[in-house]
């Protein structure tokens, strides 16, 4: 009898240990704490991509050439990005064997590419403004995620989100932009390897290619 009383109590002592396990962690799903991209609120990465973003949609909005918007953009955006990360990121493993003179040519080529592509895709936009939806964080206080819609007078608004991280001196700085779930930088990074890949492994290939496009 008593060996069957004290099994029992380790039984309802069991019982009663999983049943507080389970909901402990019924209330950190709930709370997400254990999603690795949970919601986080960065009041700084938001400001800045309202900032950033209202001054593009500005600049989309002009009745100026081409050659104006791509000159505007290109400051705003120069202002706001990290060309070097950026660069060494759509280089894939080429990154490492690059060159300082072809990296310093690279990097100088692939801001003025950047703002080709973004110009051509969203030139002609007539945007009411961003809405910004909220933030994901990435990695702990250096990797942000802020969803925004561009809204538009006409039809449904354009999804746009940002990657935004901290650099070293502890400054702000756009990494890439995603326009109806495509990544520019992303993007780019599978062609200029491929670019690359396909002559030989020689960064001088794909400065070509970039040059060839900046000309179109």
């Amino acid at each position: 009898m008593m060996n069957f009383n004290k099994n029992l109590t380790e039984a309802v002592r069991s019982r009663r240990s999983v049943i507080a396990t389970l909901l402990f962690a019924a209330i950190v799903l709930a709370t997400g704490l254990l999603t690795p991209n949970s919601a986080f609120a960065s009041p700084q990465a938001e400001a800045m991509v309202k900032k950033f973003g209202n001054q593009v949609i500005k600049i989309l909005a002009s009745n100026g050439p081409v050659s104006q918007q791509e000159k505007q953009f290109k400051s705003a955006f120069l202002r706001n990005a990290d060309i070097s990360t950026i660069g060494r990121f759509t280089l894939g493993k080429y990154a490492r064997t690059i060159k300082p003179s072809e990296r310093r040519e690279f990097n100088r080529l692939l801001g003025r590419f950047i703002v080709k592509v973004f110009i051509g895709r969203m030139r002609g936009t007539k945007s009411t403004g961003l809405k910004v939806l909220g933030t994901t964080e990435r990695k702990k206080g250096r990797d942000f995620l802020v969803k925004s819609l561009v809204n538009l007078p006409d039809g449904a608004p354009i999804r746009v989100n940002w990657r935004i991280f901290k650099n070293k001196s502890g400054r702000l700085r756009l990494f890439d932009i995603s326009i109806e779930g495509l990544w520019l930088a992303q993007e780019q990074r599978s062609i200029f390897v491929n670019v690359i890949s396909r002559n030989g492994g020689k960064i001088s290939a794909l400065l070509t290619h970039l040059k060839q496009q900046i000309a179109k």
